[in-house]
């Protein structure tokens, strides 16, 4: 039971305070850390805005997010090599929630050197 500190002088309980929701938005949420810390957050009770590259992958990791933690999680598509795809996913984003409790830049990426 969490308490606020404060007691009710009348019950001499301490008062209950309902556990605050918080939405995390994870880029590359859908493997490795990404996705286990979406995996714990989603158990912990957060709602999971997940942006990812590949959508496939994407819904089945928050299928599994879902089945484990019972609770609300979104996927949407991201590729930041396209500014275009970025400024949809922040539009996107903006639909689900005003704020965004947590951020969590867990994107991996690839760079080609020409030599």
């Amino acid at each position: 039971v969490v308490g606020s500190g404060e007691q009710d002088k009348k019950a001499n309980k301490y008062i209950r305070i309902k556990p605050k929701i918080l939405t995390t938005l994870i880029i590359g949420g859908n493997t490795g850390i990404g996705y286990e810390t979406a995996l714990d957050l989603g158990r912990r009770g957060a709602v999971i805005i997940m942006g990812c590259r590949n959508i496939k992958k994407a819904n089945n990791a928050a299928l599994k997010i879902r089945t484990a933690s019972k609770e609300s999680v979104h996927v949407i598509e991201l590729d930041l090599a396209s500014l275009s795809s970025v400024r949809k996913f922040a539009n996107e984003v903006s639909k689900i929630t005003s704020k965004v409790d947590i951020l969590v830049n867990n994107a991996g990426s690839k760079y080609f050197i020409k030599q």
